[in-house]
C-alpha cells in the first residue's frame, strides 16, 4: 500500500505536469496543501514537506522553475510589516486560507511583481519556520487598487 508521503508526490507531479503542459504556470495555478480547517496547526510543518516534495519533483523532471510555498497572513487597514519572530507568532497571524504550492518563472516570483509604490517585500531567515537549505523566504504585504485591505503573504521559495 502506498504511503502517504509517496501519494503526496505523485499528486504534485501530476499538478505540475498538468500546469506546464496547460500554461497554468504563467496563470500562477496553484495547488492547496492540508485543505481543511481541521488540520490548521499542521499548515507550517505540512506545507513545508510538500515544498521538499516538490523541488524533489522538480529536479527530478528538470523543469527550469522556482517552486514557491505561499502562506497567506490575515489582512487589515494598515500596513504592518514582519510582526512575528517565530513559527508559532506566524501560526497565528495565519488567515483561513490553506498553503499553497506554486511554480514560478525565474524572475517572475511574487517578491518580484510588488513595487515599492504598492506594498512592501522584507526577507527574513528560514530558521524562523524550522527550514534550512537553499531556499528564500519573503514577507508580501501590499495593497490593490481599489481595495482598502493591505493584503499579507509568506512565500518559501527554491
Amino acid at each position: 500500500m502506498p504511503t502517504g508521503a509517496y501519494m503526496g508526490a505523485v499528486k504534485i507531479e501530476r499538478w505540475m505536469s498538468a500546469i506546464v503542459i496547460d500554461g497554468g504556470v504563467l496563470g500562477f495555478d496553484d495547488l492547496h496543501i492540508g485543505s481543511t480547517r481541521k488540520h490548521r496547526d499542521q499548515w507550517i510543518e505540512g506545507g513545508l514537506d510538500a515544498f521538499r516534495m516538490a523541488i524533489g519533483v522538480r529536479n527530478r523532471n528538470q523543469l527550469p522553475f522556482v517552486v514557491g510555498l505561499g502562506f497567506s497572513l490575515e489582512s487589515g487597514g494598515k500596513a504592518l510589516g514582519i510582526d512575528f519572530r517565530t513559527k508559532q507568532e506566524l501560526h497565528a497571524k495565519l488567515d483561513s486560507s490553506p498553503p499553497s504550492l506554486y511554480l514560478f518563472r525565474r524572475g517572475g516570483e511574487p517578491n518580484t511583481q510588488v513595487s515599492a509604490a504598492e506594498g512592501t517585500v522584507q526577507y527574513f531567515d528560514p530558521a524562523i519556520l524550522g527550514a534550512q537549505g537553499d531556499l528564500r523566504c519573503c514577507y508580501l504585504e501590499f495593497k490593490q487598487p481599489g481595495f482598502t485591505k493591505f493584503y499579507r503573504s509568506v512565500f518559501v521559495e527554491g
